[in-house]
């Protein structure tokens, strides 16, 4: 479990804009895993890569709908 728990940690990427949630999560991770409290450290972990998740699905959707935007305008441009 330790071993698990030291790999989640370090497998979560840096945060972009959703960045308070990921640090406070990555953050107790970080400090359960010091004090060797693997199960609470996992578990702290799996949520930090769950908040990074839906910030990186949110930032998609995002660039998804400027692209949509782009191309609706530019396809209204030349019908001018």
């Amino acid at each position: 479990m330790a071993a698990a728990a030291l790999w989640l940690l370090s497998a979560i990427p840096p945060a972009g804009a959703g960045e308070a949630e990921w640090k406070l999560l990555h953050d107790q991770a970080a400090a359960d895993l010091q004090r060797g409290d693997f199960e609470q450290a996992g578990l702290f972990a799996r949520q930090a890569l769950d908040a990074q998740g839906r910030q990186i699905e949110a930032e998609k959707n995002r660039r998804r709908a400027e692209g949509i935007r782009r191309k609706a305008s530019s396809v209204q441009d030349q019908k001018s």
